[in-house]
């Protein structure tokens, strides 16, 4: 085969490499390709959810906080002695980083036990550490999208998708911590009403 020529995707037969229709099958070879393009499953994001990714979360610190100045206070009233004291402040503020440590950690297990992965077709979640749950959901299932914006959550540039499918297993699903979660979003409606297409469904689906 020469280097101007190429086999037919279709039926495999040499034709010109600048071709756009097969003379052999009359498959047009443009619109072959693009609909193998959109059967191709893409990744859209794949990752873990963010560590923090509302304030609220912010309000076990801000309470350890609080009752280590409180105790602080309370030490630094009552005591006689300014050496026990000052050891006494000292091993407050040492709790105090030990409780916001232990409290930082817990977000962070809890972050790295959910993995997400967005594609063009489906979304998958697992969770867990040790062992592991897989779940994934079509998207040619997904039947209607609600995009929450707490206030929380957009203070710190993050929202959350909440999925209703007509899976029985999954018929709420919710996607949160996600970087560029609307831009996500408004891709999988696409990606959704294709998927549909390509199976020949016509179910009405929600705005």
């Amino acid at each position: 085969m020469d280097g101007d020529e190429k086999a037919c995707p279709v039926c495999g037969e040499t034709i010109k490499a600048v071709a756009l229709k097969c003379r052999f099958c009359n498959t047009d070879l443009a619109a072959f390709a693009a609909t193998k393009d959109v059967e191709t499953e893409k990744d859209l994001f794949s990752g873990h959810p963010a560590m923090m990714y509302t304030i609220s979360q912010f309000l076990p610190f801000l309470v350890v906080i609080a009752l280590a100045l409180g105790i602080g206070y309370a030490v630094q009233s009552h005591a006689v002695q300014s050496k026990s004291r000052d050891g006494a402040i000292l091993y407050t503020i040492l709790g105090c980083l030990v409780a916001c440590a232990i409290i930082a950690l817990y977000f962070y297990v809890r972050s790295l036990s959910t993995h997400y992965r967005i594609t063009t077709q489906r979304i998958k979640r697992e969770r867990g550490l040790l062992s592991k749950k897989q779940e994934s959901l079509e998207l040619f299932r997904i039947d209607h999208f609600e995009f929450l914006k707490p206030f929380g959550m957009r203070l710190l540039g993050y929202a959350e998708l909440h999925l209703f499918s007509s899976d029985a297993e999954f018929e709420n699903f919710f996607i949160y911590g996600v970087p560029n979660l609307e831009a996500i979003a408004e891709t999988l409606r696409d990606c959704q009403l294709r998927e549909r297409a390509r199976r020949g469904l016509t179910t009405f689906v929600k705005a």
